[in-house]
């Protein structure tokens, strides 16, 4: 049995549920260039409607989706706890983004 987590992958892009469907059922939404050509293409670029909902069918089966603002589950969320931590960098670490900036200007 194979189980994938993630957080926001249809969310993201596309080809990270593509990834994470090959990974526990590989070949289930075809070859990449296939889930390009029936689902990717047509959603992200073309806002088809038609081949989100074919999607969602196929994938609604094994998806377990909570979402933040239902409210059962917000109940459940424990409060948000934010913790900065500061730590001083290296000369060689200061100094490795300014090459970076002074390469792509």
């Amino acid at each position: 049995m194979r189980i994938a987590l993630s957080g926001t992958p249809v969310e993201n892009k596309l080809a990270e549920l593509h990834s994470l469907f090959d990974f526990i059922l590989p070949g289930y939404l075809g070859t990449v260039k296939e889930f390009e050509r029936e689902y990717s293409k047509p959603i992200e670029k073309e806002q088809s409607q038609e081949a989100l909902e074919s999607l969602k069918k196929v994938t609604a089966p094994f998806l377990l989706r909570r979402l933040k603002t239902d409210r059962s589950i917000i109940q459940e969320l424990p409060e948000k706890v934010v913790n900065d931590t500061y730590a001083a960098l290296t000369p060689r670490q200061v100094h490795r983004p300014r090459t970076c900036y002074a390469i792509y200007q």
